[in-house]
């Protein structure tokens, strides 16, 4: 199947998979590391619960496993949607070893926003830095209330965030609440002003990314649609002769503005081109995933129809005379003295024939051109 839409190929792939596949490396090498963190708790170089550090990495596991699937199915990997299954298993993956392993794990809650910025987006740019904040802001309270942080090491840090002035037994007294919201503080604050910092820049990144993009889309663009009317040029024309063809069929409608030279000669080329834009939008109402528009010549437009009911063709050919005439209503007020015609040549059968179709559409064209000039043009 030729493929038309490549700009918005382009961005799928620029977008959304390649990103998928940078985070999937990123996410092997995290399945490495958690193996190394069970191994060194294991042999007594952390010092975690046996049973928490083993749930811990095997939802990591699942966590880092989830971007591998998506990375390696072509349709998943181009879904937009998937790159928000992504985060979601990255600020799990994040979570559960920022409660493991407590602040060593802090770089761990950049890791969100660091793979949103892949994904050149602004609204993934945004998510990235929100659900690290999260990650920062929640890992202290629920540490504590699930007992999984170390309670003298909160001690500790309680007591530096008072300035070292209160002795243990004031440190007991204090009501819970109070003491975790100070560690929340104490811990949370300093990570989140780094995060925010790093967004920023992240968000300037993000920006330069979605510059790229739009700038290439937009040269591809200039190389294959026609600058005056909005049609396939040539160039992709000929691609599209030359496609992979099979059994199915196609209509063809075949185009010539009426008129285009003496436009150009007793009114100017401004009119000419003119004439040539508000003939081409007549074309555009009838483009669809099946349907697409070429201009093959100065003042010659095709249509290619893939259907397999020749009553799809008639029912186009029908739409663009309803088309053209609304044209020339407006041309009444918007351009006076505009008056667009074309004549038309139609032809349906087996696509592998593409190349005679076109020179049978072209023929009937001609044909109810020499009417149009023998007697409607002369009057």
């Amino acid at each position: 199947m030729f493929d038309f839409d490549s700009a918005n190929t382009l961005r799928a792939e620029e977008c959304e998979r390649k990103p998928n596949l940078y985070v999937a490396q990123a996410m092997r090498v995290g399945i490495l590391t958690l193996l190394l963190c069970l191994l060194f708790n294991e042999i007594g170089v952390f010092r975690v619960d046996k049973t928490v550090i083993r749930v811990c990495v095997g939802i990591g596991v699942i966590c880092c496993l989830g971007p591998q699937v998506i990375a390696n199915d072509y349709d998943l990997s181009t879904d937009p949607k998937s790159k928000y299954a992504v985060l979601i298993c990255t600020c799990i993956l994040c979570f559960i070893f920022s409660l493991a392993l407590f602040i060593f794990s802090a770089p761990l809650a950049l890791l969100p926003m660091l793979m949103a910025v892949q994904y050149n987006s602004l609204r993934m740019s945004r998510l990235g830095i929100a659900c690290s904040c999260v990650c920062v802001a929640l890992a202290p309270p629920m540490g504590c209330a699930l007992g999984l942080w170390q309670v003298d090491f909160m001690e500790f840090l309680l007591s530096m965030a008072m300035r070292g002035e209160v002795s243990a037994e004031v440190l007991r007294a204090l009501p819970t609440s109070q003491s975790v919201l100070q560690v929340l503080l104490y811990i949370s604050f300093p990570w989140m002003l780094t995060i925010l910092m790093m967004g920023k820049l992240i968000m300037l990144a993000t920006y330069k990314g979605i510059d790229n993009i739009d700038n290439q889309v937009k040269i591809l663009r200039l190389n294959r649609i026609d600058a005056l009317t909005g049609l396939y040029n040539s160039h992709i024309y000929d691609q599209y002769l030359k496609s992979p063809v099979g059994n199915e069929s196609v209509g063809v409608l075949f185009f010539d503005v009426d008129g285009l030279k003496r436009a150009n000669d007793e009114v100017g080329h401004e009119h000419g081109d003119l004439l040539l834009r508000r003939c081409a939008e007549s074309l555009h109402g009838l483009f669809d995933d099946a349907c697409h528009g070429f201009r093959i010549g100065g003042d010659e437009f095709l249509v290619v129809v893939e259907t397999e009911d020749p009553a799809v063709l008639e029912r186009k050919a029908a739409q663009w005379r309803q088309d053209i005439e609304r044209i020339n209503l407006e041309n009444r007020t918007r351009h006076p003295g505009l008056a667009c015609h074309m004549s038309m040549g139609s032809a349906f059968g087996p696509k592998y024939d593409l190349s005679t179709l076109i020179l049978r559409a072209d023929s009937r064209m001609y044909q109810e051109k020499k009417v149009y000039h023998e007697t409607v043009a002369p009057r």
